[in-house]
C-alpha cells in the first residue's frame, strides 16, 4: 500500500492501492504493509515528526519520499527523509493523479541521491552521439572530448556532494530521532510522574492512620491557630482523676456565669477503651472525620486531632469560646499552639511529675493543678464530690464547689 501524508486535500480519486492520511501519527496506525510512504506536509512539529518517522521505519516501510515545491519545502523534513534512505522530489505534479503517484514510486532507483540534475543524462547522451560521429561531426572532436571530461567531472562532483549530503542527513536524522524519542520519553515520564503525584496526593488525603484495636498511642503534630478566638487550654498528664467531670463544669461555668457560647473539645489517645468509656458523647475518629454532622455538637471527643479536624472545630462561629483538653500522651506540650493570651494549665495526677518530667522547662509561666492530693505549689486541687445523678444538681454542685477554680482557668495571662 502507498501511504501519502498530507494535511491538505490533494483531490486524489479513491484507489485501493493509495491511502491519504493527515499526519505521520496516523500513518503509524495503518494496519498492513506500507510499501511506499510519500510525505507532503502535516501539522506535526519537528519532535513529533521525527518520533513518528522513527516508528514507521521500525515497521519496515519500503521507500520514503518527500514531495514538495523547492521554495516552500522544509529543510529538516528533507534532511530526515534523505537521511532515512529516502528521496526528495520538487515536482508536486506527481501528487495530482494516482497514476503519477504510482509512476513516481515505481521509478525508485535505490541510490538515495538527489534528483535535481535530471538533464545530466541528456547532456551525456548528446556528447556521446557527436563523439561517435567522428569526422562527420560539425564540432571539433577535441573540443567535445574536453567538454565531455568537464561534464563527467561535474557529474562526479555532484554525485560525491550528493553522497556527502546523504551521509550528513543520516547522521543528523539519527540525532534528531534520538532527541525526539528522548523528549517524547521525558514527556511521557512527566505525565506519568504527574499522575503518580496526583495519586499519592489523593491517597494521602484519603488514607487514615492504621492503628490496631489494642493500640493506645498515635502521634500527631502540633496544630497552630493564630486567629482571634477565646481559647482555654488544659494539658492532662497521667489521667488526672475527676478531670473530665471538672471540665464539664467549666463549660457550664462559661455558659451560665460568663454568658458565653462554649464548646468543649477533648483530645484523647487512640484506643477503643476510651471510645467505649465516653460512648455517650460525639466522637470524631479517623473513620468518620469527613462527616460534617460530627462537628455540630458543643462537646466533641476526638482521637484524630489533625490540623483539618481542629481548625474546623475551632473556626465554627456558633461558638465564641473553646475549651481544649489535651489528654494525648505523646508530648508534654499542649497539642494546640495558639495566641498567647492565656497560659496552658497542666492537670497532674501527681504533683511529683513536675520535677520528674521537668515540666517547668516547658513554659516560663508554668501553672498546674492536681486532684484529690493537694500541693502547696499547685493552683488548686480538684475536690472529691458526691456525684448526683440529676444533671441540674450536678451542674450546681460543681459551680458552687469550683467557682474560684474556674475563675483562675478563664483568667488571662
Amino acid at each position: 500500500m502507498i501511504v501519502i501524508v498530507s494535511s491538505k486535500d490533494l483531490g486524489l480519486v479513491e484507489d485501493y492501492d493509495i491511502l491519504v492520511v493527515g499526519s505521520l501519527l496516523e500513518a503509524t496506525k495503518v494496519v498492513g504493509t506500507i510499501s511506499d510512504l510519500i510525505y507532503y506536509e502535516s501539522n506535526e512539529d519537528t519532535n513529533e515528526f521525527a518520533a513518528n518517522l522513527f516508528v514507521l521505519k521500525g515497521k519496515g516501510v519500503g521507500s520514503l519520499w518527500y514531495v514538495h515545491e523547492e521554495s516552500t519545502k522544509d529543510d529538516l523534513v528533507e534532511m530526515a527523509i534523505i537521511g532515512s534512505g529516502g528521496t526528495y522530489i520538487s515536482d508536486e505534479f506527481f501528487l495530482e493523479d494516482v497514476d503519477l503517484v504510482k509512476s513516481l514510486v515505481s521509478s525508485k532507483d535505490g541510490n538515495g541521491e538527489l534528483v535535481a540534475l535530471g538533464g545530466m543524462g541528456v547532456l551525456n547522451d548528446f556528447l556521446s552521439r557527436y563523439l561517435v560521429g567522428g569526422d562527420d561531426s560539425p564540432i571539433p572532436a577535441n573540443y567535445l572530448k574536453v567538454l565531455n571530461n568537464a561534464v563527467n567531472q561535474i557529474s562526479e562532483g555532484y554525485s560525491e556532494k550528493s553522497k556527502q549530503l546523504v551521509v550528513l542527513s543520516e547522521k543528523a536524522t539519527s540525532v534528531i530521532e534520538d532527541t525526539s524519542i528522548g523528549l517524547r520519553n521525558i514527556q511521557d515520564e512527566r505525565a506519568n510522574l504527574a499522575k503518580l503525584l496526583e495519586d499519592i496526593k489523593t491517597s494521602v488525603e484519603e488514607t487514615t492512620p492504621q492503628v490496631g484495636r489494642g493500640a493506645s498511642v498515635s502521634f500527631f503534630p502540633r496544630v497552630s491557630f493564630r486567629k482571634e478566638k477565646d481559647i482555654i487550654r488544659v494539658k492532662d498528664i497521667g489521667r488526672t482523676p475527676y478531670l473530665f467531670s471538672f471540665m464539664l463544669g467549666l463549660q457550664v461555668f462559661c455558659e451560665k456565669v460568663l454568658n458565653r457560647r462554649p464548646r468543649l473539645i477533648v483530645l484523647e489517645p487512640v484506643g477503643k477503651v476510651y471510645e467505649d468509656m465516653y460512648s455517650s458523647y460525639t466522637w470524631i475518629t479517623a473513620n468518620n472525620q469527613k462527616d460534617s454532622a460530627k462537628y455540630q455538637h458543643s462537646i466533641v471527643m476526638t482521637n484524630y486531632p489533625t490540623q483539618g479536624v481542629l481548625l474546623k472545630l475551632l473556626e465554627d462561629i456558633s461558638y465564641d469560646t473553646c475549651i481544649v483538653l489535651d489528654r494525648t500522651s505523646n508530648s508534654k506540650e499542649h497539642l494546640l499552639n495558639c495566641r498567647a493570651t492565656r497560659s496552658v494549665h497542666y492537670a497532674l495526677s501527681s504533683p511529683s511529675m513536675v520535677d520528674r518530667l521537668g515540666l517547668k522547662k516547658v513554659s516560663p509561666k508554668f501553672k498546674f493543678f492536681s486532684s484529690v492530693v493537694s500541693d502547696p505549689n499547685a493552683e488548686f486541687s480538684i475536690p472529691v464530690l458526691d456525684y448526683p445523678k440529676n444533671r441540674f444538681e450536678r451542674e450546681n454542685l460543681y459551680l458552687n464547689s469550683c467557682m474560684e477554680m474556674y475563675k483562675l482557668l478563664v483568667k488571662r495571662g
